[in-house]
C-alpha cells in the first residue's frame, strides 16, 4: 500500500563485499539485514565497473540499454581517437548538446522529476558515476553534491553552498575518512533536514578506494569500513530523529564486489611485443585502442575483421586471460570463433569495443584467505583489489530493502541485481517505470523464496586451446549473471 507522503533514501557503499559484514565490524548494516529483506543472490552488472553498475542502478538496464559500456570507452564517433570520460564535464555537456544521450534510456530521476517530485545525492565518489547516475539533473531540477567540488558536479551552485557551510572540498588521502565523514555530514545535516527531497542517495568511496590501493582485508580499509558502517546507522538515527521513518523506504546496497591482485600484466606490452600495437590514443604506429584494467576493451583502428581473429587467437593462447567477447553471432557465441556474444552478457551498444576481454582469476583464497584473486593491468598495485570482471566475488553485491519500519526480516534467495533499484524507487512512489527498465520492485513479486527450477544456464564456448563460460539466472522474465571463470 502507497503511503501519505513516500520517501525513498538509498545507501551505497561503494565496493562492499557481503562477507565482510558481521556483527562487530558492521553492527548498523547487519542489524539493517536482519530487520529488512536481504537478497542474498543479487548481483552487479557486467562489466562490474563502477560507472556502468551506476547507470544500472539509475535506468533498470544494462549496457546494451545504457551505453555506459565502462568507467571510460572509445566511443566510434565522439573523440573516436582518445578514450570519452564522463568524469570531463566538459565532455558530456558537449555530448548532450550535440543531441547523444550520455545515458542512453531514461533514468529514475527523469521520471521522478516528471511526476513532479525532487531528488538529491550526496556523492563520495568519482565524478563519472556521479553523472551517470542522474545526467539530467539540473533539467530536472534535481540537488547534487559532489565530494570533488564545484568542478565535480553539474549542480556547482549546491556545491558551492555546501561549501560555505561545510568549508572545502575534503582531503582525498587514503583512507577516505574525510570524504565519508563530509558525504554523512551533508547529508543528515542538510538533504534530509532542510531539502527534505522525495527520493535520496548517498554514496560512499568507501570501502572501494581502499580495498583497491591498501588492499581488501587490510586493518585500514577495516577501520574505514566501521567508518562507514557508523554512518550508515546516523542516517537511519536521523530518520527517526526526523519523525520520517515510517514513511520512507531504506534501500542498502554496493556496486559491485572485490578480488586481490596478487599478480599484474602489462597487456599494451605485450600486445605490442606480438605485432599488434595498441595504444589509449591513436597514433600512426597503432592497430588497437585498449582500455587498460582487469575488465578491458579493444577498438580496431582501422575496421578489420582479419585483425579482430587474429588478436583474438592470440589472447586465447595466453595464460592470463579469463574471457573474451566479441559482436553477436547467435545468441551466445561471438562472430569470432571460440568469443562469447557481447550480447549474451548485456553489452552489445555501439560503444561496445571490437573484443572485450577478462583478465585472469582463481576461486581459491588469497593471502589473506578471503576467497578470490586474479590479474590485473596494473591500474592498481600489487595485492590491492580490483574488479570489473565475471568472478562471483566481483559480482555478488549487497542489496537489501526495509520498508518504514516493517520489520519482517528475510533472507530471500530468489536472484536480483541492480536492474532491480530503480522499479523499486520508483514502485515506493507510485511511478511507473519505462518500458527500457528491465527489473523489476523489490517489493512486490520478489517476497518469495527461490525454488529449485531451471533457473541456472550454463553457457561455453572455446577452441582446442582456449575454453570459457558463463551462467546465466534467469527468474520472471528478468537475467542475471551469475559468474563466469574459464575452464
Amino acid at each position: 500500500m502507497l503511503k501519505s507522503n513516500p520517501k525513498v533514501v538509498l545507501v551505497v557503499f561503494d565496493g562492499l563485499r557481503p562477507d565482510a559484514i558481521n556483527e562487530g565490524d558492521t553492527p548498523n548494516i547487519y542489524r539493517f539485514l536482519g530487520e529488512g529483506r536481504w537478497f542474498r543472490n543479487a548481483r552487479s552488472v557486467f562489466p562490474s565497473l563502477t560507472r556502468v553498475a551506476s547507470a544500472s542502478i539509475a535506468t533498470g538496464a544494462y549496457p546494451r540499454q545504457h551505453g555506459i559500456v565502462g568507467n571510460t570507452f572509445h566511443h566510434p564517433t565522439f573523440e573516436p581517437h582518445r578514450p570519452f570520460d564522463s568524469g570531463i564535464l566538459e565532455d558530456v555537456v558537449r555530448m548532450e548538446n550535440e543531441g547523444e544521450r550520455l545515458v542512453s534510456v531514461p533514468t529514475f530521476s527523469e521520471l521522478v522529476a516528471m511526476a513532479g517530485k525532487r531528488m538529491a545525492i550526496v556523492h563520495g565518489g568519482g565524478i563519472g558515476s556521479t553523472v551517470t547516475l542522474a545526467p539530467k539533473a539540473r533539467d530536472n531540477g534535481h540537488w547534487v553534491y559532489s565530494a570533488h567540488g564545484r568542478n565535480g558536479s553539474l549542480t556547482p551552485e549546491v556545491v558551492a553552498e555546501m561549501e560555505r557551510k561545510f568549508g572545502p572540498a575534503p582531503d582525498r588521502s587514503l583512507p577516505l575518512f574525510a570524504v565519508i565523514d563530509r558525504v554523512a555530514g551533508v547529508a543528515t545535516e542538510h538533504v534530509l533536514p532542510e531539502v527534505r527531497p522525495d527520493v535520496a542517495l548517498f554514496w560512499f568511496p568507501e570501502p572501494d578506494t581502499s580495498s583497491h590501493y591498501i588492499g581488501i582485508s587490510a586493518p585500514e580499509t577495516l577501520s574505514v569500513l566501521k567508518r562507514c558502517d557508523a554512518h550508515f546507522g546516523r542516517i537511519l538515527d536521523t530518520l527517526d530523529r526526523l519523525k520520517i521513518a515510517d514513511e520512507t523506504t531504506v534501500i542498502l546496497l554496493s556496486d559491485h564486489g572485490h578480488i586481490s591482485v596478487p599478480k599484474q600484466i602489462d597487456l599494451f606490452d605485450v600486445l605490442a611485443k606480438a605485432n599488434f600495437p595498441t595504444a589509449l590514443e591513436a597514433n600512426d604506429e597503432s592497430c588497437l585502442l585498449g582500455i587498460r584494467g582487469r575488465y578491458g576493451g579493444l577498438r580496431l583502428v582501422h575496421r578489420d575483421n582479419r585483425v579482430r581473429s587474429e588478436v583474438v587467437r592470440w589472447l586465447q593462447n595466453q595464460p592470463f586471460v579469463d574471457h573474451l567477447f566479441t559482436a553477436d553471432r547467435n545468441g551466445v557465441e561471438g562472430e569470432v570463433p571460440g568469443t562469447f556474444s557481447l550480447k549474451l552478457v548485456g553489452l552489445d551498444h555501439y560503444r561496445s569495443p571490437d573484443i572485450a576481454f577478462v583478465l585472469k582469476s582463481f576461486l581459491e583464497p588469497d593471502s589473506s584467505n578471503r576467497n578470490g584473486w586474479g590479474y590485473s593491468a596494473g591500474e592498481v598495485p600489487v595485492y590491492g583489489g580490483t574488479h570489473g570482471g565475471l568472478h562471483p566475488n566481483e559480482l555478488n553485491i549487497v542489496l537489501a530493502v526495509r520498508e518504514g519500519r516493517r520489520r519482517d526480516g528475510r533472507d530471500i534467495s530468489t536472484p536480483a541485481g541492480l536492474i532491480d533499484v530503480a522499479p523499486t524507487v520508483l514502485d515506493c512512489l507510485g511511478i511507473s517505470a519505462a518500458p527500457s527498465m528491465l527489473g523489476s520492485s523489490l517489493l512486490g513479486e520478489f517476497d518469495r523464496e527461490a525454488s529449485d527450477g531451471n533457473r541456472t544456464r550454463d553457457f561455453v564456448v572455446g577452441t582446442k586451446s582456449f575454453e570459457q563460460s558463463v551462467r546465466i539466472w534467469e527468474e520472471g522474465g528478468r537475467v542475471y549473471i551469475k559468474d563466469g571463470i574459464a575452464q
